[in-house]
């Protein structure tokens, strides 16, 4: 039973994916009444995964943490996405940021693959942040984004780890990677769209649904995940 309503959640979750980009493309306007609608309905949608989770999350910590993470997000995208309020809701961003650092950090110790990984990570970041800074500076945004972009970086430096430590297991610890590392392409396109290249503007959803879409999956067991991977390739009832 859950894995079906996981699985028609997630179906629904696409069919609003490909909704909104059509808008989107169509109207040239990411902003458009109807695909801010159906945006937001999605990150619901998210959210409710995560608290579908009943005996299928890894442990009480992990599923709480995850919650905390996607309630604040959702509170993040009515802020910005339906207020228009950007550094309110980039506020509420980097706390969850902060969440999911706390979240992803499990089972880290100081070793090769974290320090070679945290320079490069911290790198790409510096160099990107250099690139936009002039723009963020000319709208007066210079120190929330910046502020916010050591927490992403943070943040996609642990997530990237949990595929070689050992609290989460695969698929799970793919699923984090590949979604916070959706989350980092989703705000560089939005940081491009602030400088020179608005036309970057129109990636932000494509990146950030499929993001939160891994992140709240991330929260179920390898067994049930592999089940329900199985089910969506094959089309077989739960």
């Amino acid at each position: 039973m859950r894995r079906r309503q996981v699985s028609g959640t997630t179906l629904l979750i696409a069919g609003l994916y490909i909704s909104f980009l059509t808008a989107d493309i169509w109207t040239g306007d990411p902003f458009n009444l109807f695909s801010r609608i159906i945006k937001y309905l999605s990150i619901l949608l998210c959210l409710s995964l995560t608290l579908s989770f009943g005996q299928e999350g890894h442990d009480r910590r992990d599923k709480t943490t995850l919650r905390v993470a996607f309630m604040l997000t959702a509170i993040a995208d009515l802020v910005i996405g339906i207020s228009g309020y950007f550094v309110a809701g980039v506020s509420v961003f980097f706390l969850v940021q902060l969440v999911y650092i706390l979240r992803h950090s499990r089972g880290f110790v100081w070793n090769r693959n974290e320090i070679i990984s945290g320079l490069i990570v911290l790198a790409v970041v510096g160099a990107i942040f250099f690139y936009i800074h002039p723009g963020l500076l000319e709208k007066g945004l210079f120190w929330p984004v910046l502020v916010y972009s050591l927490a992403l970086g943070t943040s996609l430096w642990l997530a990237l780890g949990t595929m070689w430590r050992k609290f989460f297991p695969r698929p799970a610890s793919f699923f984090i990677a590949a979604g916070m590392l959706a989350f980092f392409l989703c705000d560089l396109s939005l940081g491009l769209s602030s400088g020179p290249d608005s036309r970057a503007r129109i990636l932000v959803w494509f990146f950030y649904l499929p993001a939160q879409l891994l992140l709240a999956l991330s929260g179920y067991r390898v067994a049930f995940l592999g089940r329900f991977l199985g089910e969506l390739r094959t089309g077989a009832n739960p």
